[in-house]
């Protein structure tokens, strides 16, 4: 498959962040459908462009937002519509987190 004909969703709430992640994957020859700043829009934007790839920010506004869904939580209710390949980003250095994920059935442990 052409890399211009998959498409990626981004979802990360800090903008400049969302803004480099962005173009890098524009100027690797990836088409960017939309970007999404909170769980919310992610979902519906999901629905609506039926993205290839989500590139998912896990700590979305330090993990909760107002919906309080964090990023592996927001997830698995678009997989509920979506089959959709997932590349979690995060800066939480803790190593919690890759258990979080790991533990939350999103990735198989081996």
């Amino acid at each position: 498959m052409d890399s211009r004909n998959i498409g990626v969703l981004i979802v990360e709430d800090q903008l400049i962040v969302s803004e480099d992640i962005k173009y890098i994957i524009k100027n690797l020859g990836y088409n960017v459908v939309a970007t999404a700043t909170n769980s919310q829009d992610a979902i519906n934007l999901a629905i609506e462009h039926k993205p290839n790839i989500i590139v998912m920010d896990i700590n979305l506004n330090g993990g909760s937002n107002e919906e309080g869904l964090n990023g592996i939580e927001t997830i698995k209710i678009i997989q509920k519509s979506l089959v959709v390949k997932v590349i979690y980003l995060t800066g939480d250095t803790k190593d919690l987190t890759l258990k979080d994920v790991i533990e939350k059935d999103v990735i198989e442990a081996k």
